[in-house]
């Protein structure tokens, strides 16, 4: 998302088209929808050149810069590139694009990192510390 906002500020400058991937988790689904409301989903569906990306993988693997918490991922068989437009100042009804949907904590051979774990024992801490406070709240 900051890499989003900050590109976003330089298109301002520059005047070129901004596009993204339709590639999401449950994690980021709401946060997504929220984002999508009130644009158009036109895009390019490209097949995935999966040779490639392992290649790419084995690269980032050699050099210990992988950053995906997966040991097997299985790349999708396509990806849509969605243009980045202005959002209407109506409400519009729309389609949902089809997404990529990748299930970051289900994935079977998932391998999260430390710092993916810290992450989701801290939310589920903080989830059950705002249940507490609630109850204790009476609420």
């Amino acid at each position: 998302m900051q890499v989003y906002r900050a590109v976003s500020k330089v298109r301002e400058t520059l005047g070129f088209d901004l596009w993204y991937s339709n590639y999401c988790s449950e994690r980021a689904y709401r946060l997504m929808l929220s984002h999508l409301s009130g644009r158009r989903g036109e895009g390019e569906s490209f097949e995935t050149n999966v040779a490639l990306a392992r290649s790419i993988e084995s690269l980032y693997r050699k050099h210990d810069c992988w950053t995906w918490p997966f040991d097997d991922y299985p790349y999708f068989e396509s990806a849509r590139f969605v243009l980045d437009g202005r959002r209407e100042t109506q409400r519009l009804p729309g389609s949902l694009l089809p997404l990529n949907f990748i299930d970051v904590d289900g994935l079977p051979g998932s391998n999260p990192s430390a710092l993916v774990r810290a992450d989701r024992k801290f939310r589920r801490l903080a989830r059950r510390l705002r249940q507490s406070i609630g109850t204790r709240a009476g609420h």
